[in-house]
């Protein structure tokens, strides 16, 4: 399994940022990462945005629970639109 960093910002779109960059083999694995680098982590989301964003969450999560949250998400932005 393949585990990423995931940043869920409290914006009204509900933006989110994925690091594709480390993979972890594990979900403890990220964690210990994220915990150990989070200035690094802020810096490149400041580095993205060009401003300190409002982040509503923090999660390490398997490729395919993202993949499953990015399919119903688009579905529910075309039943919205």
């Amino acid at each position: 399994m393949k585990w990423f960093v995931v940043i869920i910002f409290n914006t009204t779109p509900g933006d989110i940022f994925i690091f594709h960059e480390p993979v972890f083999k594990s979900r403890e694995e990220c964690l210990v990462t994220l915990w150990e680098s989070k200035e690094a982590v802020k810096q490149k989301l400041l580095q993205e945005y060009g401003e300190p964003m409002p982040v509503e969450a923090v999660a390490c999560l398997e490729e395919e629970v993202i993949k499953k949250v990015l399919k119903n998400a688009m579905v529910d932005s075309v039943n919205y639109t």
